[in-house]
Formats: C-alpha cells, structure tokens, sequence
C-alpha cells in the first residue's frame, strides 16, 4: 500500500466516523449504511468526473453540495421504501452523508484533472469503510445482544451475558477507539515493511 492510500485510509476512518458510531448499533444498520456510503461516494464522485469540464473552480462546492446530497436523498428514500426497520436506526444519518467530508471530499476529486483513479480508489475506499462499519456492527450487535441477526447467529451465552454498555453511544466509542487503534497498527506495520524494503 502506497503512502498517499495509507494516509486516505486513515483520513477515511476519522473523517467517516459519524455514520459509523450511529449505524453500527446491530448488522442490518450497519449493512445498510455500508451500501449507502458505497454508493453516494460512488455516484456522486462518478458524475462529478463526467461533468468535470463544466465544474470551475468557482462553482465546484455548490455543484459537489448538490450533487452528493442528489445521491443522499435517492439512498434515504429507497431505504425508508423498502428497508424500514433500518431506516427507523440510521434515516437522519443518511441525510448527513451529502455534507459528510469524506463523502464531499472524495466527490469533488472527481472535478480535478490530475486525479486518474479517482472512481476506482472511491469505490475500493468505500468497499473498505463500509466493512469496517459492518465489522463494528456485527461486533456491538453480538457482545451486546447476544445474536447477528443479518446471519442468523445466536448464543445463549453471550445472551446471558451481554454487554449491554455496547449498544448505547459510549460502546460505538469504544469500537471506534478499537477500530482506529487497529488501522494505525496496520498502517504503522504496512509503512515499516515498505521502508526495509
């Protein structure tokens, strides 16, 4: 992994961290935000990059703004069609993705020129938080109820003996400290082998 891919990772990771502590309350939240976020960050970096002759410097906020929120408002509304128990967890949340910085900041890559790989690094780095998130999720979900429901998963142990702090705001800081204490090392560990190399 290239130095610049480590440092946007870890940016990702801090800068995305929003949706991640509200959607990661149990596996179907925070599957559902995953495909969210793959897909705003997808589109709106995508249309940015086709209308990029058109975009000037002047006028590129507004335009990744619109653009980003156009994509925010189509994920939220086909959510609250068709998925309503997670809409019910993560609905406001997902209006926040069209501000997210993470989000904007990758859309409005799509407007530079010297950017070449812009949609695909949007997609790879949206495929990796998304997992990060689900990750997270299926983490709180079972420590903190006993059971996965996206995958079936039940134990009558961890049910009797729950961790009930983790489905609360302080555990999704918790599994945030954890998740980025983790990235770190692996960015750390990636960065020494590189210069041995």
């Amino acid at each position: 992994m290239e130095e610049k891919d480590r440092k946007i990772l870890v940016e990702m990771i801090f800068l995305g961290l929003t949706p991640a502590l509200a959607a990661t309350i149990n596996t179907v939240s925070a599957f559902t935000m995953g495909v969210g976020i793959i897909f705003i960050m997808l589109m709106s970096t995508l249309v940015m990059r086709l209308i990029r002759p058109f975009v000037t410097e002047c006028n590129k906020y507004f335009v990744t703004l619109v653009i980003t929120t156009l994509f925010a408002s189509i994920f939220q509304m086909f959510t609250e069609a068709y998925f309503l128990d997670a809409y019910k967890n993560i609905g406001i949340y997902i209006s926040l993705c069209s501000v997210n910085i993470m989000l904007f900041a990758t859309a409005q890559g799509g407007a530079k020129k010297e950017e070449k790989n812009i949609v695909a690094r949007a997609f790879l780095f949206s495929v990796v938080f998304a997992l990060v998130v689900c990750i997270v999720g299926a983490v709180r979900e079972l420590l903190g109820v006993g059971e996965i429901k996206l995958l079936s998963l039940s134990s009558s142990y961890l049910a009797a003996n729950k961790f009930q702090i983790l489905q609360k705001a302080p555990g999704a800081f918790m599994m945030a400290s954890i998740v980025t204490a983790v990235v770190a090392f692996i960015v750390k560990k990636t960065g020494k082998k590189k210069e041995a190399n």
